[in-house]
């Protein structure tokens, strides 16, 4: 008989510096969390599906203060001491996972833009998401001046008898 030789993996090694960059995925199902350097290599991650949350329990702001306070934990042992913070996505607990990955001890710095899609809303809900945006407002549903939406320009109409071929 014929021996099989197990092929050892080597671990990639990947160099900490004192700051890097943290992205929060937060979806509808779940919320992702990534620790990397300056460069983009990741050195932790960490999800509410993988602390152990199922279902529809793992879409909540606990979950995501586990599954962050998890990575940045890693992260923090490895040597990272502060993280610029990028949010991306429409669920519930980014405000909690930026929290507990400062509560780690890695100091937050500049958090990113909270980019959320506006895909599925109607143009005057897309404009109003924008002046919400820039004006640092939380609530798209808040009543705005007529004048502050309806100021933004439309694209201008299309000329008659010049139709694109």
């Amino acid at each position: 008989m014929a021996k099989t030789l197990k092929k050892v993996a080597k671990k990639r090694k990947v160099k900490v510096e004192s700051d890097g960059k943290a992205f929060i995925q937060a979806t509808f199902n779940n919320i992702i969390v990534t620790v990397t350097n300056r460069a983009g290599q990741v050195i932790s991650w960490a999800s509410a599906g993988k602390a152990g949350f199922k279902g529809s329990k793992k879409n909540t702001p606990y979950a995501a203060q586990v599954a962050a306070s998890s990575a940045a934990q890693e992260a923090y042992d490895a040597g990272m001491r502060s993280a610029e913070v990028f949010v991306k996505g429409p669920g519930a607990g980014r405000e909690a996972a930026i929290r507990a990955i400062d509560a780690v001890g890695v100091r937050v710095k500049n958090p990113g833009p909270y980019t959320c899609s506006t895909q599925r809303l109607p143009s005057t809900e897309k404009k109003k998401s924008l002046i919400c945006h820039l004006f640092g407002l939380s609530n798209t549903n808040t009543i705005y001046p007529k004048k502050l939406w309806q100021d933004i320009p439309d694209p201008p109409p299309k000329k008659p008898g010049h139709s694109a071929k």
